[in-house]
């Protein structure tokens, strides 16, 4: 989504009188984002809500503070399955200051230049990062599902991801990261699929192959990753005949 922002004072500048603001607001021709700023209309789901929230408060934080952990991930366009979109999360590359408000998570950690790339006009952790912020912040499932997404679309590699918990070794989390990347596989599609190959691990059984194929007089077929090619149920999808 990539609607404009409106920012009051703008809009007053621009000639638009308190009475004309309050009636657009009314009929929906503007949506209040925050406090302040709106949209010119309304975001689809709760990612596109966080979305706009985030590129609305970024022009506003600290000089120093990059926007980071499952706000970069939504930004980033990964699935944030069952995370929390309640507050924007920010970093600031500092020893202390961490704090957390209604509406906003600022985190104070080590943050080097080139963990730090633009979306949409703002200033974002790079996805290698952001997993290894997700990772060590969020439940394990969760992670995975994220981290699955990036690898899957190769907006990451597994090289990135090892550099970028090689980097914050002693910070909290790490170790669970550490579990949930180096669980992270590349051959999972959907969100369903993640999570199935996690209720699998959890469950003690063999690890899926990802996207078994399939031969049939017909057309080749693709097992999904409830497969593990030993003969367990499995869904799947032809790629024609």
């Amino acid at each position: 989504m990539t609607s404009a922002f409106h920012r009051r004072p703008d809009l007053l500048a621009a000639g638009v009188r308190e009475h004309e603001l309050r009636r657009r607001l009314r009929t929906g021709e503007l949506v209040r984002l925050r406090r302040g700023h709106y949209l010119a209309e309304r975001p689809t789901g709760p990612e596109q809500w966080h979305r706009a929230r985030a590129l609305a408060a970024a022009p506003d934080l600290a000089p120093d503070a990059v926007l980071s952990h499952v706000t970069a991930a939504v930004l980033h366009g990964l699935p944030v399955w069952d995370l929390p979109l309640d507050r924007v999360h920010s970093t600031r590359p500092r020893r202390s200051g961490a704090r957390v408000g209604r509406f906003a998570h600022v985190h104070a950690a080590q943050l080097d230049p080139d963990e730090v790339v633009e979306v949409d006009g703002a200033r974002v952790t790079s996805v290698a990062r952001t997993l290894a912020d997700v990772g060590r912040s969020a439940p394990f499932e969760q992670a995975v599902v994220v981290a699955d997404a990036a690898l899957h679309r190769h907006l990451v590699s597994r090289e990135e991801l090892d550099a970028a918990l090689a980097r914050g070794t002693r910070r909290p989390g790490t170790p669970a990261a550490d579990r949930a990347l180096r669980f992270a596989a590349a051959g999972s599609m959907s969100v369903g699929e993640s999570r199935s190959r996690v209720a699998m691990h959890l469950a003690g059984l063999p690890a899926p192959v990802l996207q078994w194929p399939v031969v049939t007089a017909a057309a080749w077929w693709w097992a999904r990753s409830t497969s593990d090619g030993r003969g367990s149920a499995a869904s799947a999808s032809s790629t024609g005949a």
